[in-house]
């Protein structure tokens, strides 16, 4: 879910000469995007009244991508992702699914969210039903664009060592996130905290792998940001060895304990 729009603030009014689309009524511009890519106004009634009911007042027409005249955030595979705002005037992400989705619904997706919404790994869950799902905005730059600017080495640690104790709290929940092996665009960093964001692969039905995917994906793959992050912690051959030793370790008995080893091995404590 790419929504990074870098404003001061997560309020309406740090948006400025932007067009809102007030929910109350069905429009064009309004059903064309609910419903992409093929629009009917029952399926865009249903659609308006879930995000009334989960508070939404307006649609912003904010972002790269567009369909027909509204600027959308982005455009999935399965999913749009539109910014919108509610009741208190607070800025919220809203996830659409697309009328030719290969998904039949977002149920999964939204009982995942709860779970996790609840335990402040992901941002909160405002509401969700099976096509719609509400999540408060949160205001921040996704890892791999933090690890290509010139970041500082003790905010690198701190944001790391965050990220792999959510990773270790969605396995202590039982939920597998799925795709924390690439975890560049799904780790997200603000001055509220880190988040790991984009659950439509998360699972609750397979063991997880969070801590170990993470670390893997993090320092182990074989590409630039992998290569840059082992030089900025100046990981040897010998601590790499014991890192890929320590996480055959948890993967067959995950705890606390050995999650300090891993976090002391990469030079995180």
């Amino acid at each position: 879910m790419a929504y990074n729009i870098h404003s001061k603030e997560a309020y309406v009014d740090a948006l400025e000469e932007i067009k809102y689309i007030d929910v109350k009524e069905p429009s064009n511009t309004l059903c064309k995007a609910l419903c992409y890519p093929k629009h009917s106004i029952n399926c865009c009634m249903e659609r308006l009244n879930a995000l009334r009911e989960m508070g939404v007042v307006s649609i912003v027409s904010y972002g790269l991508k567009s369909i027909g005249e509204l600027n959308v955030l982005d455009i999935g595979y399965s999913s749009i992702i539109l910014l919108v705002v509610l009741m208190d005037g607070s800025l919220a992400v809203a996830k659409i699914l697309r009328t030719d989705s290969r998904r039949q619904n977002l149920r999964g997706e939204c009982s995942i969210l709860e779970i996790v919404s609840d335990n402040g790994i992901s941002p909160k869950l405002i509401g969700c039903n099976s096509d719609v799902i509400v999540l408060e905005y949160v205001d921040g730059t996704i890892l791999g664009k933090l690890l290509e600017g010139h970041a500082y080495l003790y905010r690198i640690k701190d944001i790391l060592k965050a990220a792999i104790y959510k990773a270790f709290l969605l396995d202590s929940l039982g939920v597998d996130h799925g795709e924390l092996s690439r975890p560049y665009k799904h780790i997200l960093v603000s001055p509220r905290g880190v988040f790991i964001i984009d659950y439509e692969s998360a699972s609750t039905r397979r063991k997880p792998s969070n801590v170990t995917s993470l670390i893997s994906g993090l320092i182990l793959r074989k590409n630039k940001l992998a290569s840059n992050l082992k030089s900025m912690l100046r990981l040897s051959y010998k601590e790499e060895y014991e890192l890929k030793s320590l996480l055959r370790e948890y993967k067959k008995k995950p705890g606390y304990d050995v999650l300090i080893e891993i976090l002391s091995c990469i030079k995180l404590l």
